[in-house]
């Protein structure tokens, strides 16, 4: 477990400087960098292995991952806004009986976290098929090879 922590925070750290930059550094890590976690779970590399393989195995397939993030990003985004717009309908003053009362405000707090946790997992599905799909094209891995790592 540490050592994914310690390549989220790598990850995190590179990103969020590459965007500070100039925006574009930090899109092409992000890119690059996008399966580095399913690459230490799958294949149990070094830290700065697992980022190594990351950039081999997404190179000549970053415009194809950046497009499925931007994809995603709206998509999400969309429904995240609909849904936060609906769930904040609940914090509406009503009059109940003739006494000004609200909605209780953890129907939003709880609409919120289902989404967040909804998004996140398919998310993390998504670069789990990504690494698969890549591994695939470059290493001609059998879906039997996958499935062996989570028996």
């Amino acid at each position: 477990m540490l050592p994914l922590i310690a390549i989220g925070f790598v990850l995190i750290v590179g990103v969020v400087f590459g965007l500070v930059l100039l925006i574009v550094p930090g899109i092409i890590l992000a890119t690059m960098w996008r399966v580095a976690i399913p690459v230490r779970v799958v294949e149990r590399t070094s830290i700065g292995d697992s980022f190594r393989r990351s950039a081999e195995l997404t190179c000549g397939h970053r415009w194809a991952i950046f497009g499925l993030g931007v994809i995603f990003g709206l998509a999400g985004g969309a429904v995240g806004y609909a849904l936060r717009r609906i769930l904040a309908l609940s914090l509406i003053p009503m009059v109940h009986h003739g006494v000004l009362a609200f909605a209780p405000i953890e129907i939003f707090w709880i609409g919120d976290s289902v989404l967040r946790i909804v998004t996140t997992s398919i998310g993390a599905v998504g670069t789990a098929s990504i690494y698969y799909e890549l591994r695939l094209i470059r290493d001609g891995m059998a879906p039997e090879q996958v499935e062996a790592v989570f028996a």
